[in-house]
């Protein structure tokens, strides 16, 4: 809900990568050091600069300081396609060296940070929960709603934590904000009591936290969550966990709670939202444990309030769309986020619309609406237009579209067939239709639809025939060539 604001590139850093980029591809590797190290510096929350600079040290041989450099990038990346290549490539350097220079720009000023954990009733994984936490952090504090089980024995007993009782008024926002007054630090790091924390990036909460802390914008950082879901990962960087105590930001919402300014409120606060490499693992979503919790009938009751507390705003009806597309009721579900898409009409600000139409398209699919479907995905990349999942989406719709088109291809050629037993007006047909033209087309259709059996049937059938059309000897060598490649490719 947060206003998208990802880190994009100021223009004079773009104009700083490319002649970088230049002396990389002619590989003049010192001078594409220094150029880099120059944007580094006057820009150091910006990942590819930092992937420039790596590049230029990896080329000289220089690994373990580019390794670092990498690392850096990749912090500010988390999203890193390059990572494998880069890490393959470093453990083929013989004899890595380090410059002791260049390292320096990795110092970050040292900040102190909390983990806040909001829980009740968490005490199947509590206890792992802070264990994870306490390393990264100066403190944890802990907000209990009311707990019942376990859950406040096993947090008093761990190192680090700091408990805090708060009556439970159906609010995550209020329970949020009274963690908030209690912590000293100067920044905080939220994490759900289902939550485990990467022990590979312990050390990095902090180095983030003092990457961030002289941004002239509040930084508001989204970690990395893996759901885990039936035993599959779906990752999640839309998560806002982690921002400065000092920027006066506060939670805003019964549920799906956002952080926003307390002074200026949702959407009209400017504010710097990045990806960071803070990965957690997330059981909660998992059916069993949605089911004990009510966490779904729970959420949607809550933002029923929300939509009649906020009607205007266009974050709570997307919300409130999402769970109850989550619920099963598709039709109440579309009804909502149309809404949401009205609302987003006069708030320029709501940075969730990519999602909403990716809602619309997963309700509209299963109903065949093809045109509703295509129509969102292109709204989708209007606004962000490498946006993968709409090209997907629209792939499957050409896909849907190209099946459902040879379906009516094959009934028409078979209707024109059987149409020359009645037609008898004077114009006149063209009977190679009716002799072999339409068959070589039913078995070019049954190709595309990679039926091959089926069409080298009827081509020879045809060939049987007709045996001095070259084009069918074209045809049935294509057919054949493409039969061999499918074997050749299922023994490998």
């Amino acid at each position: 809900m947060e206003v998208t604001k990802l880190m994009n590139e100021p223009r004079t850093i773009e104009s700083m990568h490319a002649p970088i980029i230049a002396a990389l591809q002619t590989k003049r590797y010192l001078e594409a050091e220094m150029m880099a190290c120059e944007a580094v510096q006057a820009a150091p929350l910006v990942a590819q600069s930092w992937v420039l600079l790596g590049e230029a040290l990896l080329q000289q041989g220089i690994g373990i300081t580019a390794a670092q450099i990498f690392e850096r990038a990749w912090l500010l990346d988390p999203e890193a396609v390059w990572i494998g290549a880069v890490q393959k490539a470093l453990q083929a350097i013989k004899k890595p060296t380090k410059s002791d220079i260049v390292a320096k720009l990795l110092e970050v000023p040292s900040v102190t940070i909390t983990a806040a954990v909001l829980v009740k009733n968490e005490e199947r994984l509590i206890e792992k929960c802070l264990s994870h936490l306490a390393d990264a952090v100066d403190e944890i504090v802990v907000i209990d709603t009311g707990s019942t089980d376990r859950t406040i024995e096993i947090a008093q007993s761990m190192p680090k934590v700091r408990l805090i009782h708060y009556a439970w008024s159906d609010d995550f926002a209020a329970a949020r904000n009274a963690g908030l007054a209690a912590i000293t630090t100067d920044w905080v790091l939220w994490v759900d009591g289902d939550e485990l924390l990467f022990k590979e990036d312990i050390p990095y909460v902090r180095q983030i936290a003092g990457l961030f802390h002289s941004s002239p914008v509040a930084p508001i950082l989204h970690i990395w969550q893996n759901n885990i879901v039936n035993g599959k990962v779906t990752p999640d960087v839309s998560q806002s966990r982690m921002f400065a105590m000092n920027r006066g930001l506060i939670y805003s919402g019964k549920v799906h709670e956002q952080v926003i300014s307390a002074e200026f409120g949702m959407y009209e606060a400017d504010h710097r939202n990045a990806k960071v490499r803070i990965r957690v693992n997330h059981d909660g979503y998992e059916p069993t444990i949605m089911q004990q919790k009510n966490k779904l009938q729970r959420n949607i009751t809550l933002l029923k309030q929300m939509v009649v507390d906020e009607p205007d705003n266009p974050g709570w009806w997307y919300f409130y769309g999402r769970e109850t597309f989550g619920g099963g009721d598709t039709v109440k579900a579309l009804e909502i986020l149309l809404r949401t898409e009205q609302l987003a009409e006069q708030q320029p600000r709501f940075g969730r619309m990519v999602e909403v139409y990716m809602l619309m398209v997963k309700i509209y699919m299963p109903l065949n609406q093809l045109d509703e479907a295509e129509a969102a995905c292109h709204k989708a990349l209007a606004i962000f237009n490498d946006y993968p999942d709409a090209s997907f989406f629209l792939a499957q719709i050409n896909v849907r579209r190209a099946i459902q088109q040879a379906k009516e291809a094959e009934k028409n050629i078979k209707k024109a067939k059987q149409d020359f037993t009645t037609y008898r007006s004077s114009v006149s047909a063209d009977h190679q239709i009716s002799q072999w033209k339409a068959d070589m087309l039913l078995a070019d259709v049954a190709r595309l639809a990679g039926k091959l059996p089926e069409a080298q049937q009827i081509y020879k059938q045809i060939q049987a025939r007709f045996p001095e059309m070259k084009e069918l000897e074209v045809r049935l060598n294509q057919l054949e060539q493409t039969g061999d490649q499918l074997k050749h490719g299922s023994k490998l």
